[in-house]
């Protein structure tokens, strides 16, 4: 038996071989970036952001392309 991910469950036990096709998203894939305008300066929450620690890749995932895979604008 081995853990695998699926679509709509957490990690279970399952087969090794039926766990080929699917691996664990990765955890930006799950984060989207948003400031609160009432109590935060967007432009300072925006200069955090981009100086935050983490890869490009990532940074282009919770700035921009998760929310547009949410919301289906893409």
């Amino acid at each position: 038996m081995t853990r695998c991910w699926g679509p709509k469950i957490a990690w279970r036990n399952i087969q090794p071989s039926s766990c080929a096709w699917r691996k664990p998203p990765h955890v930006s894939d799950w984060i989207l970036f948003s400031s609160d305008w009432h109590f935060e300066n967007i432009e300072h929450a925006a200069t955090w952001f981009d100086a935050a620690s983490m890869s490009e890749v990532d940074r282009l995932k919770i700035g921009s392309t998760n929310a547009q895979k949410l919301f289906k604008l893409a």
